[in-house]
């Protein structure tokens, strides 16, 4: 079963944003969907749990100060 399990990062520059994603992903967790649940302020700190966590799920603010996303696509095009 815990193979089944997911594994989220939620990446947002907005702390009131980022508290409201926790929120949901602790139902989501509570229902055995999640497996762990990372929440990162920056777009560098995502880049961090993407390379050292098997991420299954990236929610993102698209407006982000500094966005790598392409080094995260050229990192884990899966994700």
């Amino acid at each position: 079963m815990a193979d089944n399990l997911v594994n989220l990062l939620f990446v947002d520059d907005d702390e009131d944003i980022l508290e409201l994603q926790a929120e949901v992903a602790s139902n989501m967790a509570d229902s055995n969907i999640v497996n762990s649940v990372f929440q990162v302020l920056s777009s560098k700190k995502a880049l961090e749990i993407i390379d050292q966590e098997k991420i299954d799920i990236v929610f993102t603010d698209i407006k982000m100060p500094a966005r790598h996303r392409d080094r995260r696509r050229a990192r884990r095009p899966d994700v």
